[in-house]
């Protein structure tokens, strides 16, 4: 195997730690005590409010709310196109289905109460795989789970590429519910038209 398929397949490897940290890091900052509060009690993020004030009141409304609807439009269309289901033990889609309600609690109420965040906690340390700082950095030992991911879940190489395009596009989603909210307009901003993203 040549070096360069070894560092793919490593890069590849370690996204599934980006995903579950990127996750677990999400549920403890939308559930901070400190967050909330403030969201409840000021109703602004104070680091952001100079900007709005000053700068973004210069552009058009309607224009605010065109671009964060097309592009919110165009993150659902290419979602759907990019998402596959996928077997309900698949670690891609337990993944997928958390980061769905992650997103759903963020857009609805921009915080995660206790007893969801606990439940989330839960569901994300019920997703089984290898996790590469666990093992020695042996890129051979990461083309090995690829190959084993594959063939337990029967499914191609490229198809495993291409589920990683669905996260890619529910990251971008958050980063624009995150602008929606503490940029461009307020906290109690959201994005319609999310059925299709957002899982049971």
């Amino acid at each position: 195997m040549s070096t360069n398929s070894k560092l793919n397949d490593w890069y590849f490897t370690e996204e599934f730690g980006l995903i579950e940290a990127f996750l677990r890091e999400s549920i403890s900052a939308l559930r901070k005590e400190t967050y909330i509060d403030k969201l409840k009690y000021v109703e602004r993020l104070w680091m952001l409010e100079d900007v709005k004030t000053m700068h973004l009141s210069r552009i058009n409304e309607d224009f605010i709310n065109s671009i964060f609807s097309d592009c919110g439009n165009h993150l659902v269309h290419s979602f759907e196109s990019k998402s596959s289901d996928g077997n309900g033990n698949d670690e891609f889609v337990k993944f997928k289905e958390l980061m769905s309600c992650i997103i759903k609690s963020f857009n609805e109420s921009n915080y995660i109460d206790a007893d969801t965040a606990d439940d989330f906690c839960l569901r994300l340390q019920s997703i089984e795989w290898y996790d590469p700082s666990d093992i020695a950095r042996d890129l051979s030992i990461f083309a090995f789970w690829e190959a084993d991911y594959i063939r337990r879940h029967n499914i191609e190489k490229n198809e495993l590429y291409r589920r990683t395009q669905t996260f890619q596009i529910l990251f971008r989603l958050f980063i624009l519910i995150f602008e929606m909210k503490f940029i461009y307009k307020d906290i109690k901003s959201g994005l319609s038209g999310l059925q299709s993203i957002i899982l049971p």
